[in-house]
């Protein structure tokens, strides 16, 4: 998906087990300087982010990205200008650490078990509750 419509080329993707997921409009307005889509997923399922930084960007910048998921910092990508400049850069992010009393922690990004249930019968109306944990 391209997150900014001035750089085309500059994109982002959910992709799991190599595949690159399709993704669905957000029909809300997002917040300034954001993009919003949203996956259809299997419970549970293992997924990377996958990213490209086009060239032309490095021409002027160098480029810092967070890859935030459900409002968590999942990692920080930074790329330096002299690195970048004339080819661009992709990566993929499938993992987040921590660093906790000086060792290193890794765990694979992994969706969350979605549960759906009829809850409650409110004014002959069925009541869908979605729970993510």
């Amino acid at each position: 998906m391209a997150i900014h419509r001035d750089y085309p080329n500059l994109t982002a993707e959910i992709v799991v087990n190599g595949v690159t997921l399709r993704e669905y409009d957000d029909h809300e307005k997002p917040p300034p300087k954001t993009t919003t889509t949203y996956v259809e997923v299997a419970s549970e399922d293992y997924f990377g982010v996958r990213y490209a930084i086009p060239a032309e960007l490095f021409e002027e910048h160098s480029v810092m990205a967070t890859v935030i998921v459900e409002g968590e910092v999942l990692q920080r990508i930074s790329q330096n200008k002299k690195l970048y400049e004339g080819k661009g850069a992709t990566g993929l992010v499938e993992r987040s650490g921590a660093v906790i009393a000086s060792k290193s922690f890794e765990q694979r990004l992994r969706f969350a078990k979605l549960e759906t249930c009829v809850c409650s019968l409110i004014e002959k109306a069925h009541v869908l509750t979605i729970t993510y944990r």
